[in-house]
């Protein structure tokens, strides 16, 4: 009869979302994640930990010295949401390794499983178990980041701002959304509000630029006030037997720093 263990990694703390965005183990070459530990009896294990294209963790669980037959049951999380669950046997050296993809979003948009009813630009969510973080420190401040829906949708992915970041020096959340989380309108789902801005004067820039004087017209003039270039030129049409005028004006407008700017709403 062959012995069976069991190994969980929620149980011995490898959940993989929170090493990965906290990374306290080693770093492997290429930004690789690599912890080890050691089981009951001789055997030890080592999780790796590393990113793939589409934005997906890819977990590389690995036991040796375990005793050659010896059957394992192995389940990986993420965020408390099971991806893999299944029997290992252990080889003639020793060794087992099971290697699997977990969801790990990030970015502009999320996949979200289909629902009822509908998100609206300017609508504020937050999705369960992405904490906002500590814009310096980077540590996890308990509290559910808040994001605006970009575009209407009715289907997944939904578009969203600010973009998810969990590493590095724009990290904004401790983690990426739980796999099957919830994902909640702020206000409730029928919550209809009128929105004002708040904002600090660095939060936003508004410029203008001088517009060329043309030369043999009747009248140009240009002025700058507050900060905002002017231009007027009139000049006589003789087919329409007019004297029309224009007033132009050159801008250009961009938020600078998000973070200083907020939304008010009531109802």
């Amino acid at each position: 009869m062959k012995a069976n263990k069991i190994m969980r990694f929620g149980v011995i703390g490898l959940t993989l979302g929170t090493l990965f965005a906290a990374a306290p183990a080693a770093m492997a070459k290429g930004g690789d994640v690599i912890k080890r530990g050691s089981c009951s009896g001789a055997a030890d294990w080592k999780i790796k930990l590393g990113t793939e294209d589409g934005g997906k963790i890819q977990a590389e669980f690995e036991v040796e010295h375990a005793k050659p037959g010896q059957q394992w049951t192995v389940r990986m999380t993420d965020n408390g949401t099971q991806f893999f669950a299944g029997s290992k046997t252990v080889n003639s050296f020793g060794k087992f390794t099971v290697r699997k993809l977990a969801a790990n979003q990030t970015g502009a948009s999320i996949t979200i499983a289909t629902g009822t009813g509908t998100f609206k630009k300017g609508d504020i969510v937050t999705f369960a178990g992405c904490n906002r973080v500590h814009p310096e420190t980077k540590a996890d401040t308990g509290s559910l980041q808040q994001f605006v829906v970009t575009a209407d949708t009715a289907a997944s992915p939904l578009p969203i701002s600010p973009s998810i970041v969990i590493t590095g020096a724009t990290q904004n959340c401790a983690a990426s959304p739980t796999n099957g989380g919830a994902v909640t309108k702020v206000g409730g789902n029928a919550a209809v509000y009128g929105i004002s801005l708040g904002f600090h004067k660095d939060a936003f820039a508004f410029v203008t630029a001088d517009l060329v004087m043309p030369k043999g017209v009747h009248f140009g003039a240009r002025e700058v006030m507050d900060g905002i270039s002017l231009r007027i030129v009139s000049q006589y049409d003789i087919v329409n037997d007019k004297f029309p005028s224009r007033v132009d004006v050159l801008y250009g407008y961009k938020t600078i720093r998000a973070q200083l700017a907020c939304r008010f709403a009531n109802n």
